[in-house]
Order: C-alpha cells, then structure tokens, then sequence
C-alpha cells in the first residue's frame, strides 16, 4: 500500500495493487492514541481510495490499517504530515537557513 501526498493538505489517497483481504480498515490516529477516522478498504486489484481529511488539524498523524480477518488482529502502521501551511513540509537545513537569513537582516 502507498499514501499520498505526504505531507497532506485535505485528501490523502491510499493505494495498492493487491488487496485479498475483505475486513481491512484505515484509521487515522493522532499521537495521543484517539481515532479521530475510519474508512473501510475494498478488496481488489490496482484500487485506490481517498481519505477526507480536511478536518483534521495539522499535525503528525498515523494511518493504520486494520485487517480483522481469520480470528487474527494485524495491524500495519504509516505516518502522515497534514500541512495546510506553506513551508511547513521543509527540511530542517532550509528552515535553519531561513532562521538564520531573518538574523542577518535583522543585525
């Protein structure tokens, strides 16, 4: 399975190419633990599905999916970025080099 975009702004779009399994569920989880969504996958070949995330805060978040099948609870786990904020996604260098151009100017 593979998500996208990541970072996320309102729509984040699962999807993979086989899917065997009838009783998958993603659940979005903040880092407190609380489910704050859930969306049932379908079976299939070659299928995405997206994800209204639009009232969800920024934040990092993580995506499970929960496959109930055969008595047995496997869970898989990805984390996501919602970002609605331009910048926000950037690597530390380039916002330690914007910090630091504010400072020069600044002096």
């Amino acid at each position: 399975m593979t998500i996208y975009p990541n970072p996320a702004t309102n729509k984040l779009t699962i999807s993979y190419d086989k899917l065997k399994s009838t009783g998958i569920q993603a659940r979005v989880v903040d880092l407190s633990g609380n489910i704050l969504m859930g969306q049932n996958i379908i079976q299939g070949f070659n299928q995405s599905t997206e994800l209204d995330i639009s009232e969800i805060q920024n934040g990092l978040y993580i995506l499970n999916f929960i496959d109930t099948n055969d008595d047995n609870l496997n869970i898989s786990t990805v984390k996501f970025v919602i970002s609605r904020e331009q910048g926000i996604h950037l690597n530390s260098r380039t916002i330690l080099f914007k910090r630091l151009k504010r400072i020069v100017l600044f002096i």
